[in-house]
């Protein structure tokens, strides 16, 4: 069912809101599977392509809306399960935040340079040009500094130039070693790498599946139906069967989510088990959307989480939202289970009547207005 179908008024209006946590994917930036179909410039801007070759798109207006969060004295930060390179490549496009949270909140960043005016020096070649910015209360004039058409392709050296407009919370990155090693072994292939994370990512490609270790630290992403061992086609001319290679592909799917289920059974204490976009993802139990948040409001803005509210759109946003006080803004449902929490919970959450970036447009207006 779409969001259309099911849109509930939920917890607009609630009161001040002091703080918004919002994924990126599927509600700040939009994929749309047939091109024809997208928005074009300028008023909607095309990303720079995702490591596994997804396109997106960010409205302008997202962008004004998110920096007028953050104009009126709220706190922006984004959160997402996405890749450190993914991240880094976007995050010229992406609304300017005050704090960013990736890998489904293993790694959380903080902006010690204003990232639009370093993407604007490396376009324009000067390397020395930064504007600081010290994290000190809400910040923005309400309009951003948006990209252009040709650089939103995707540029190395504004890629360069963004990541050394951020520092890692490293205090934070510490709490994830139990489960994942030290940050020092990032430079190392993930076959190498020490710790519970990385014994289940061997055991998993021991065991056939297509595991997903590009730029993730502190997470692995594993594809159920490759896994297990493919079976021989009992039946290779296809003999009494309609289709003998769809029949074979069932077959080897089935083996995939059991040789899965004995996966998962197995897993360390110490790890826990994320869906997003159908794919399950392996993480340290310390981390979680709604974890990073908490710290982050705790330890860093010093704001409750019953002034929070969050953006959202699949499973591992879930938790995150049952943890806001000011309720979440639900932009499309992007797997049954945030379908079945909204319908659950209409007073904590709040759907979008609109699709795709006009969703993303409706919720934050909702949010600007209750940040006020």
């Amino acid at each position: 069912m779409s969001s259309t179908e099911a849109a509930t008024s939920g917890s607009a209006g609630k009161g001040s809101i002091r703080c918004l946590f919002s994924d990126i994917d599927g509600t700040l930036v939009h994929y749309y599977e047939n091109e024809a179909d997208a928005p074009g410039m300028p008023e909607v801007l095309p990303l720079p392509e995702s490591a596994t070759g997804r396109k997106a798109r960010i409205s302008i207006e997202t962008l004004k809306l998110a920096a007028q969060v953050r104009a009126s004295g709220a706190r922006l930060v984004l959160v997402s399960g996405t890749r450190y390179s993914t991240f880094v490549n976007r995050l010229p496009f992406l609304p300017r935040a005050d704090a960013y949270v990736i890998e489904n909140g293993g790694r959380v960043f903080y902006p010690k340079k204003d990232v639009a005016s370093v993407s604007a020096a490396a376009r324009s070649g000067d390397k020395g040009h930064t504007e600081v910015n010290s994290g000190e209360g809400g910040g923005g004039s309400g309009e951003p500094s948006c990209p252009d058409e040709k650089s939103a392709v995707g540029d190395p050296t504004l890629t360069a130039h963004a990541a050394s407009a951020l520092t890692e919370d490293l205090k934070w990155r510490e709490t994830m070693e139990s489960a994942t090693g030290p940050a020092s072994q990032d430079a190392i292939a993930p076959e190498d790498r020490e710790g519970p994370l990385w014994d289940v990512y061997r055991t998993a490609v021991a065991e056939g599946f297509e595991v997903d270790t590009n730029t993730y630290y502190t997470m692995i992403r594993i594809k159920v139906k490759t896994g297990g061992k493919k079976r021989a086609r009992e039946n290779p001319e296809g003999k009494g069967a309609e289709d003998p290679q769809e029949e074979e592909e069932e077959e080897e799917e089935r083996g995939g989510e059991a040789a899965m289920k004995k996966l998962l059974a197995s897993l360390p204490s110490d790890l826990r088990v994320v869906t997003n976009f159908g794919l399950v993802d392996i993480c340290p139990l310390r981390s979680g959307k709604h974890n990073a948040a908490a710290f982050l409001a705790r330890e860093h803005f010093d704001i409750p989480l019953a002034n929070c509210a969050s953006m959202g759109d699949d499973d591992n946003d879930i938790a995150l939202a049952n943890s806001m006080g000011k309720g979440a803004f639900i932009t499309t449902f992007s797997s049954e289970s945030v379908e079945a929490a909204a319908k659950g919970n209409p007073e904590q959450f709040t759907v979008a009547k609109s699709e795709g970036v006009q969703a993303s447009e409706e919720m934050l207006r909702l949010i600007v207005a209750a940040c006020n």
